[in-house]
C-alpha cells in the first residue's frame, strides 16, 4: 500500500509525499523549489534556480500536442525561432520537408536576408544521388552577385551563368573553350519575322532571333517597330553609313565594270578599236541610222572570225571576270555561237602565250531585224591569270559551230567587262 502524506504550507502551497517522491503544488504565478530530483506535475509553472539544474528561466507552454512530445533543446545559449520578432542564426540550419516556404505577406519586408562580414549564400542542394549531386548557390560580398551550380563532391564551380559585378551584368561562363557545349547565354527564337507590339519595360528593349530569316530583331520603343541586325546571308540596306575601305583590316569587294566598243565611224568610214589578227579578222563597219552613227566589227556566219583586246589586271583584282556581248542582225531566227578566250602575262614573260579554252554562250537573234542582243558570259575561263597581270582578250564568232545556225553576219558592239575587286 503506497503511503500518502499531504501538508499545506499556506499561500497556496501544498506539499505532498507519495511512493517516495515529493509532489509540490502552487497556485501562485511563482514558486522557488530545493532539494534533490523533483518531477513537475501538469500545470506547474515557476522559476527553476540554477543551483538545481536549472537555467533560472523557465516559463514554458506548449499549445497544440494531444500526446506525449519531446522537445530537445542545446545544452549551449541558443537562439530558438519565434514568430513575433526578426531573428538572427548562426550555423549550418537544416529545413526539411518537400515544400519549405519563407514567407512574408506585408509590403517591402525582407523574406529572407544574409548578413556576414565577407559574403552570404544560398544553396540548394539536390542530393538525391550520393555522388556528383549538384549545388545550386546565390552568392554576394556586397558588390557582386553570382549563381552558380557547383559539384559539392568535388568543390568545383561547374557554371557560373549570371552574375552582376560591379554593377556590369555578366551571362554564360568565363572564356568557354572552343569545343564548349554549355555555358552560353540563350537568345528566344521565332520561325519569322516579329509583328508583335511587346509589353514596355522601362530601360529595355526585347530581342529575338528569327531561324527562318537568320537575323536577330531588336524592338525600337521610340520607333516603335522592329529593327533588324545585319545578318551573314541576308540581303540590306544601308542608309548613311560611311565605310573606310582604306583602314586597316577593312576589305570591300566591288565589282568593276569597264566598256571596250568594237569600231569607231569618221563619216562613213569606219576603224576598229580592237586589234584584228593578219587572217579572218573581224570587219570594221559603220551602221548610219537616221540619228545615230557607229562603229561594229562583222563576223561571219561561214568562217571563224575574231579580234583581240587587252587589259591590266587591278592590283586588288580577286580572280573572276565576267563578259556581256552586245550585237546585232539584220536575220530575225537563228543562233550564234560566241567564243571568248584569255590568257595572261606577267612580268618578266613573254608576251605571246597559248589562249585559254574558249568559255562559250548561245544567243539566239531577235525576230525584229537590227534589235540588239546581250549575250552574257560568268566566270570566264581565266587559267594563269593573276594581279597585276596583263589580260588578254580574244572573241570570235563558231560559225563552224552545229549550234551556230544564224545566217549572215553578227555585228558585235561591243563587251562590257566586269572584274571583282578588292579594296
Amino acid at each position: 500500500m503506497t503511503q500518502r502524506r499531504r501538508w499545506s504550507l499556506g499561500a497556496g502551497i501544498v506539499v505532498l509525499l507519495m511512493g517516495g517522491l515529493w509532489w509540490i503544488q502552487s497556485t501562485e504565478a511563482n514558486i522557488t523549489m530545493g532539494g534533490g530530483n523533483t518531477n513537475l506535475s501538469s500545470g506547474f509553472s515557476g522559476i527553476l534556480p540554477t543551483a538545481n539544474g536549472g537555467t533560472g528561466i523557465a516559463y514554458f507552454t506548449a499549445a497544440g500536442p494531444t500526446a506525449a512530445r519531446i522537445y530537445t533543446f542545446p545544452d549551449a545559449a541558443a537562439t530558438v525561432a519565434r514568430t513575433d520578432a526578426a531573428q538572427t542564426f548562426s550555423g549550418i540550419q537544416t529545413f526539411n520537408g518537400s515544400s519549405t516556404v519563407l514567407n512574408d505577406v506585408a509590403t517591402g519586408n525582407t523574406v529572407l536576408k544574409l548578413n556576414g562580414a565577407n559574403h552570404g549564400r544560398v544553396e540548394l542542394n539536390d542530393e538525391g544521388a550520393t555522388t556528383n549531386y549538384r549545388v545550386y548557390q546565390f552568392i554576394s560580398d556586397g558588390n557582386n552577385f553570382e549563381v552558380r551550380r557547383t559539384n559539392d563532391v568535388a568543390s568545383a564551380v561547374l557554371a557560373t551563368p549570371f552574375s552582376i559585378n560591379n554593377d556590369h551584368v555578366v551571362l554564360g561562363l568565363s572564356a568557354p573553350a572552343t569545343t564548349a557545349t554549355v555555358g552560353f547565354p540563350q537568345l528566344p527564337v521565332m520561325a519569322g519575322t516579329p509583328t508583335g507590339v511587346p509589353t514596355a519595360i522601362t530601360g529595355f528593349s526585347p530581342y529575338v532571333y528569327d531561324s527562318t530569316g537568320q537575323r536577330q530583331w531588336i524592338y525600337d520603343f521610340v520607333a516603335a517597330a522592329w529593327k533588324a541586325l545585319v545578318g551573314p546571308a541576308t540581303t540590306d540596306t544601308f542608309t548613311n553609313k560611311t565605310y573606310n575601305a582604306e583602314s586597316t583590316g577593312n576589305v570591300l569587294t566591288v565589282p568593276a565594270k569597264a566598256w571596250y566598243a568594237a569600231a569607231g565611224c569618221n563619216n562613213a568610214t569606219a576603224t576598229t578599236l580592237w586589234d584584228l589578227p593578219t587572217t579572218n579578222p573581224g570587219a570594221a563597219a559603220c551602221i548610219t541610222g537616221t540619228n545615230t552613227q557607229k562603229g561594229v566589227l562583222d563576223f561571219d556566219a561561214a568562217t571563224d572570225e575574231s579580234a583581240q583586246t587587252h587589259v591590266m589586271l587591278p592590283a586588288d583584282w580577286t580572280g573572276n571576270v565576267d563578259v556581256l556581248i552586245k550585237w546585232l542582225a539584220a536575220a530575225t531566227s537563228g543562233d550564234v555561237v560566241w567564243a571568248v578566250q584569255t590568257i595572261c602575262v606577267a612580268d618578266a614573260e613573254t608576251d605571246d602565250p597559248a589562249f585559254n579554252t574558249a568559255s562559250t554562250v548561245t544567243d539566239t537573234a531577235k525576230g525584229t531585224t537590227l534589235q540588239t542582243n546581250d549575250a552574257a558570259i560568268t566566270t570566264v575561263t581565266v587559267t594563269g591569270c593573276a594581279a597585276g597581270e596583263l589580260l588578254h582578250l580574244k572573241l570570235s564568232r563558231d560559225a563552224d559551230n552545229a549550234a551556230d545556225t544564224m545566217t549572215g553576219d553578227a555585228r558585235f558592239i561591243g563587251m562590257e567587262v566586269t572584274m571583282r575587286r578588292a579594296i
